[in-house]
């Protein structure tokens, strides 16, 4: 092996290595060679495990073979789970003898009815034992299972084992769809509960550690939990949370996540409010304390139940007299930077800035009645009327449904109909509807959403009408409204209709009464929400075909690179402290603000761009979310240095190799770094230990019988 000395040698060996990473190439295809099809789990795990082992050597050839598998398996249990998802649901009021797939027995009260096809069990998301007073609060329950479950993969613990999941919502009706786990009850059970309380287990101390490291990083505190003091256990995570090792391949396996969150402080009103209404984990996770999941249930009532839901109600009160207002002020400054963007006030994603605050989206009202900025006003009524409407359309489904018991489509596509012209067309009708209907629903859903003069009976002014009140005349906001309602509803209409109220801003009055008609709704359709480290990966794909075309066809790459930051901004939309997303969006921007220069080597950014600053907004934001990723770090150096900011490039350089002493590319960049600046000697060292590095990988080599690097 050559001994290199100097940036020319040290960039060769660079090479070097990257062959070596080639030939350690990892073929996920091979390992999964012999797993049957519908083994969701196992493909599923053995996918998680190669993505886990990944580091910032891993070979981008490595990467998007592991990434193309796990959207390929994604794609495969979307499809199968919408496809049997909505034959369940489209048959709920058959009678059992009539049905395609029947339901099994499978125990719990709260879960609602239960199926297994092809290894997917899943799970209706209704209120059948009226335990919470209404099937919305079922809905939310279930979106929380898939929200607990994504805090979980964010917590990125080895050793820990998650099921793959998926929420269908299909004619107004939700089901979980989860990964059958090769587990057996009790049998298997180490962690938790599944009596109600009952008997806590915490048997396998690995297992307990596991779950401790998971939830210190999200501040979740541990505490005593049980209904029978005896039969209790101190644990990180709320009592019923199962886990599982299991004798057919000795994992480690989680499950039932809707309560990993604790609640905030219950309203009186609301019947069982403390299982539903929790926390952002973008809050807990900031919070001063950690805070305790079972706070206000059953199962802490016999042991330290004053204090742990008194620190739950401080929080409570915390956010919503500080962090509300707080975020009041520093949404009017998101959204002002917003209006001078590309695509205006239209690209604002409000819920995850909202989010990313630690806000949930029922203090909208309150968020609003903080806000004295016009169009911050209207885009959150705006949201807030989307919502509402959002629900009311599912109800009428609903309803349909248990009327017409029968799975037909044209009737629930003519009621549909009937409802949007009701909502959108230009009549009497449809003001009083919003005046009276839709104005006490956004009050009741969002307090605090209307003010005094807005919601007072001596004002006449329509709360539709309401909707376009922008600073920007050319802004319309029963444009955003409806384009917001088809997102949250899967109501799919035709391009033609879409496109004709793109073209022609605020021209809903000259549609009259009736703006849609049956043939304008092109499908009821099936909307699927899963995991955000499914959409970030199909981010990464089409940045990796970006890359490819970058200097071929610039244009094909640019279409790529949208594409990607599309992705990856809907992976922030369900988890906005995604910093492998924010990284990645980072990495494009800067490829952009690069364009195609030939002198990119030497090229200095300008500071007081948008596009500038919103790449350092993306980095500064990943580096948040886990100050430890020497990626992120590695990658915001360079693009400090860019920027003509050396003392802090070269902080960043050397986090980064503080976090992975062994990032090569981050030796390698340091080392040009400082042979830019004069500093030869202490570059050197940087490139030896490139060198070091590849000796070391030689030898493994060796060991191996692999070939060896070219020399």
């Amino acid at each position: 092996i050559r001994t290199y000395a100097g940036k020319g040698a040290a960039l060769d060996r660079l090479a070097d290595l990257q062959t070596y990473f080639e030939a350690e190439k990892i073929e996920v295809e091979q390992l999964l060679k012999g797993i049957n099809l519908n083994d969701w789990n196992e493909r599923f795990q053995v996918i998680m495990s190669t993505i886990r082992k990944f580091n910032s050597n891993t070979a981008l050839t490595v990467q998007t073979a592991a990434h193309r598998a796990l959207i390929q398996l994604a794609q495969d249990f979307i499809y199968a789970s919408s496809t049997y998802g909505r034959i369940i649901i489209s048959e709920l009021y058959l009678p059992e003898s009539e049905k395609t797939i029947r339901p099994i027995p499978l125990g719990g009260r709260l879960g609602g009815r239960k199926y297994i096809v092809q290894n997917i069990l899943f799970k209706f998301a209704v209120d059948d034992s009226c335990f919470y007073q209404s099937d919305y609060a079922a809905a939310k329950v279930a979106g929380h299972e898939l929200k607990g479950l994504i805090n979980f993969f964010n917590c990125d613990i080895p050793g820990l084992c998650l099921p793959l999941m998926s929420l269908v919502d299909y004619r107004g009706f939700r089901l979980i769809a989860m990964s059958i786990l090769p587990i057996e009850g009790s049998k298997t059970l180490l962690y938790g509960s599944q009596d109600y309380g009952c008997t806590v287990h915490k048997d396998d101390d690995q297992f307990s550690m596991l779950i401790q490291k998971a939830a210190r990083s999200m501040n979740i505190k541990e505490h005593k939990c049980g209904v029978n003091p005896a039969l209790s256990k101190s644990l990180h995570t709320p009592c019923d949370l199962e886990g599982h090792k299991s004798t057919v391949d000795g994992r480690y396996y989680l499950l039932d996540f809707s309560r990993l969150l604790p609640p905030e402080e219950p309203l009186s009103s609301i019947k069982n409010g403390h299982l539903y209404r929790l926390l952002r984990p973008e809050f807990v996770r900031k919070y001063k304390q950690p805070l305790c999941s079972d706070a206000f249930s059953g199962f802490i009532r016999a042991h330290n139940y004053a204090e742990d839901n008194g620190e739950v109600i401080e929080a409570t009160r915390y956010l919503i007299e500080y962090v509300v207002p707080s975020f009041s002020v520093e949404l009017s400054l998101l959204v002002n930077d917003f209006r001078h963007t590309k695509d205006g006030l239209a690209s604002f994603r409000l819920t995850e800035a909202t989010h990313r605050a630690g806000v949930n989206v029922r203090y909208f009202g309150l968020l609003r009645s903080y806000c004295t900025e016009l169009d911050v006003r209207t885009l959150l009524l705006v949201e807030m009327a989307a919502r509402v409407i959002k629900n009311k359309i599912r109800k009428v489904l609903r309803e349909t449904m248990r009327q017409l018991k029968v799975p037909l489509e044209q009737p629930y596509r003519r009621r549909l109909i009937e409802y949007l012209n009701l909502i959108l067309g230009h009549c009497d009708a449809s003001e009083e509807y919003w005046n009276k209907s839709i104005r006490k629903s956004i009050m009741r859903k969002f307090p605090c959403a209307l003010s005094e003069i807005e919601n007072s009976k001596q004002n006449q002014s329509s709360l539709k009408g309401l909707l376009t009140n922008f600073s920007d005349d050319r802004m319309d906001g029963k444009l955003l409204f409806f384009q917001r309602l088809q997102k949250m509803t899967g109501l799919r209409f035709t391009s033609r209709i879409n496109d004709e109220f793109v073209q022609n801003p605020n021209s809903w009055a000259p549609r009259g009464v009736q703006p849609f008609d049956d043939t304008d709704l092109e499908e009821i359709g099936l909307r699927v929400k899963h995991t955000n480290i499914v959409t970030r990966a199909e981010g990464f794909i089409l940045e990796m075909k970006g890359q490819m075309l970058w200097a071929q066809d610039p244009v094909a790459a640019e279409r790529f690179y949208n594409l990607a930051i599309q992705k990856y901004e809907e992976a922030l939309d369900t988890n906005p402290n995604d910093y492998r997303a924010l990284t990645y969006i980072g990495e494009i921007l800067v490829q952009f603000i690069e364009g195609h220069s030939k002198a990119v080597t030497n090229m200095k950014f300008d500071w007081w761009t948008p596009e500038v600053q919103y790449a350092d907004t993306c980095f500064r934001r990943a580096l948040e979310a886990n100050p430890s990723d020497s990626y992120a770090l590695f990658r915001y150096a360079q693009f400090l240095e860019k920027c003509d900011f050396k003392e802090a490039a070269e902080e960043m350089f050397l986090q980064s190799l503080e976090a992975d002493p062994e990032n090569v590319s981050c030796l390698q960049e340091y080392g040009n770094f400082l042979t830019e600046n004069g500093n030869h000697k202490l570059a050197e060292q940087f490139f030896l230990r490139v060198t070091h590095i590849a000796q070391r990988y030689a030898a493994i080599q060796d060991r191996l019988d692999m070939p060896k690097p070219r020399s």
